[in-house]
This record gives structure tokens, C-alpha cells and sequence, in this order.
């Protein structure tokens, strides 16, 4: 059996050296970010259990409702846009409870290899985190599900077939799982980093939802928590990567991994309905779409919806200033990065805006 290396390194005992040091880098964030989540953090279970949501309102914004900008949109009248607007909103919050277990999961990968005589401040922030995630998790799939319920009467995203990321993210643990054992150091700078530039999607997402005039105000103060907590979450993977890039060397290896997982979405093409599937988790989805046209609110438009989905169009063109955001964060990202480096991962994320 290949012995696992371990990651540790001296903690800087001065400033000079928190700044030249990676590792006491982080470990300084991590205490920095402890005393943040003690002063800021707020339980969104608590939160929600003592809310319903409104169902006369909008649970998103306009721009993010299936079919706005689109020649659907104007044959849609006002009670099949807010039902919309919240399966898309159930969609999106199942999503992110998908992808946060695998952030759970990459904070256990990245505490088993911190030896047992590691900054306790450090293992700390992991399990805060972690704890963070789960708090999260339960509370979306809280709301998910109550969605699902008022308008199909059952589950219709946590069946088999219709959660695209389970899918997803247990084939990619499952193949991080084995990477960590013979390369720790670039798998925790790697799967941080992408998870930064997952948290660019989320955030910018989240910071529309924010910015809506017309929303349902419990659903967005929910939002709002949430959005403060992987604030803290998103810095965290930042350092993470970047300490990390550091103390592997700034391996050629961590470039290419992620330089690959860019290179994903955009196989199979412009027109591709797989991967539009990925980008429309409701409207695509081989389970909730027929669930969703048989509803009696959308019923009536469901041979035509039918046609301009089978088209491959985007349902939900995504805006230039919401991209424009999204470029922002993700290239912040990614800042320490080589220059060729940031100039290939800008020209990925570019293509996706025309693809």
C-alpha cells in the first residue's frame, strides 16, 4: 500500500511570515473566518421552519424564469410565469443541496489528511463548515420539497433519473476519492478551486435573486443567509486553492485538471440538449419536464413548449450583465493562476456565453 503523504507545515508565528507563508496563510483565514461565522452565521433550518411561502408571487426574478427572452415569453400570461418562477426556484436550491454534500465531501477528504497534530484552528473551520453545509442542505431540501408537493402533490426532483448532479457528483467523489491517495496536496487545490468556480455560478445567481424588487420575501431573506454563508465559504475555497497551488509547487497538474473541468459543458456542441440539460434542470429534465407540461397551469401551451425545447434553443438565455458578473468572479478566482493559465480558462468560460 502507497504510503499517504501528509500536508502539514509549520504554523507562521509572525505576520511578515503569515504573508510570505502559505499554510499560515490559510490557517490565519481560517481563524478570521471562524470569528466571522460565530458574529454572522444564522441557522436557515430555524429560518425556515417558520415560514410558508407565498404562491401569488415570484420565487425568481423574471430574467431567470424558463422562456423569458424568448418568443414564448409573450404567450405565457402572469399565473404560468410565477409557476414557473418557482419549480425554477426549487430546481436551483435542489441543485445547490446537491452540490453542497459534495462540498461535504471534500472538506472530509481535506481533514483526513491533516495529521492529528495540526492547527486545531484549521480542523475547526472544516467541521464549522461542513456544519454550515449541511444546515444549508436540510433547509433547501426542505423548501424544495414543499414546492413539489403544493404544485405535483410529490417528490419530482429526488426520484431516480431527475437529479442530474447526484448523478454527477458521486461519480466524480468516487474518482476524487482515489486521486487523494496518491496526490493530496493538487486534489485539495484542485477540487477547492473548482469549487470556487461553482460558488461564481451560485453567487451571481443569488445576487439577482437579492437584487429583485418582486419577490417572495421570505424565500429571499432565506436566500440572503445562504448568500452570506458561502461568502465566507467562497473565501475559504479561494485561499484554499491558492495556499494549496503554492505548497504543491504550483504543479503543472493542477492547470490541467482544471483546465479539463472548463472543457466539460461545452462537449457535444452548440446545440447540445444534453448539455442545455445540465444549464435548465426543470424544463429539460427527463422527469420533471412531463410532470411539468401536464400541470393544468401549463397545460395548455405544452405542445408548444414541446416544439421549442426539442429545437435545442436555451429556454433561458442567460444576460450579458449576469454573465459579465458570473466572468468577474471566476477570473477573481483564479487571479493567481499563470497568465497563459487565466488566458485559456477566460477564453473556456467565454465560449460557454456563445455556446
Amino acid at each position: 500500500m502507497i504510503s499517504q503523504p501528509t500536508m502539514d507545515m509549520p504554523v507562521a508565528s509572525s505576520k511578515r511570515e503569515l504573508d510570505e507563508d502559505p499554510w499560515g496563510s490559510l490557517i490565519n483565514y481560517a481563524q478570521r473566518n471562524l470569528e466571522n461565522s460565530d458574529r454572522y452565521g444564522e441557522s436557515l433550518t430555524a429560518f425556515c421552519r417558520g415560514f410558508k411561502p407565498d404562491y401569488s408571487r415570484y420565487f425568481v426574478p423574471q430574467t431567470m424564469i424558463p422562456f423569458y427572452g424568448t418568443e414564448i415569453w409573450d404567450e405565457l400570461n402572469e399565473d404560468q410565469r410565477i409557476f414557473l418562477s418557482q419549480v425554477r426556484y426549487a430546481a436551483i436550491y435542489n441543485r445547490v443541496s446537491s452540490l453542497e454534500n459534495l462540498a461535504c465531501e471534500s472538506n472530509s477528504l481535506f481533514a483526513a489528511q491533516l495529521q492529528k497534530n495540526s492547527s486545531n484552528v484549521l480542523r475547526f473551520y472544516v467541521n464549522r463548515e461542513t456544519q454550515e453545509e449541511y444546515d444549508h442542505i436540510w433547509s433547501f431540501r426542505q423548501t424544495s420539497r414543499a414546492i413539489e408537493l403544493h404544485h405535483f402533490g410529490e417528490p419530482v426532483f429526488d426520484v431516480p433519473g431527475a437529479n442530474f448532479d447526484a448523478q454527477v457528483n458521486i461519480k466524480l467523489f468516487n474518482r476524487i476519492r482515489v486521486a487523494f491517495r496518491f496526490m493530496p496536496k493538487i486534489m485539495v487545490m484542485v477540487t477547492y478551486t473548482i469549487r470556487g468556480l461553482r460558488n461564481a455560478a451560485l453567487k451571481t445567481t443569488e445576487e439577482a435573486i437579492l437584487q429583485a424588487t418582486d419577490m417572495e420575501p421570505n424565500l429571499q431573506k432565506q436566500t440572503r443567509l445562504h448568500f452570506i454563508d458561502e461568502a465566507r465559504h467562497t473565501g475559504m475555497s479561494y485561499m484554499v486553492g491558492k495556499s494549496m497551488y503554492e505548497i504543491s509547487g504550483r504543479s503543472p497538474l493542477c492547470n490541467l485538471l482544471i483546465l479539463q473541468y472548463l472543457k466539460r459543458p461545452q462537449e457535444g456542441g452548440p446545440q447540445s440538449i444534453k448539455k442545455r440539460s445540465y444549464s435548465e434542470p426543470d424544463v429539460r429534465n427527463p422527469v420533471v419536464r412531463p410532470r411539468l407540461l401536464a400541470h393544468p397551469i401549463l397545460k395548455s401551451k405544452a405542445e408548444r413548449i414541446n416544439r421549442f425545447l426539442d429545437s435545442g434553443l436555451a429556454a433561458t438565455p442567460i444576460g450579458e450583465d449576469l454573465y459579465s458578473r458570473y466572468l468577474q468572479r471566476c477570473n477573481k478566482n483564479l487571479e493567481y493562476m499563470p497568465e497563459d493559465f487565466r488566458t485559456k480558462a477566460n477564453e473556456l468560460l467565454l465560449a460557454l456565453r456563445t455556446a
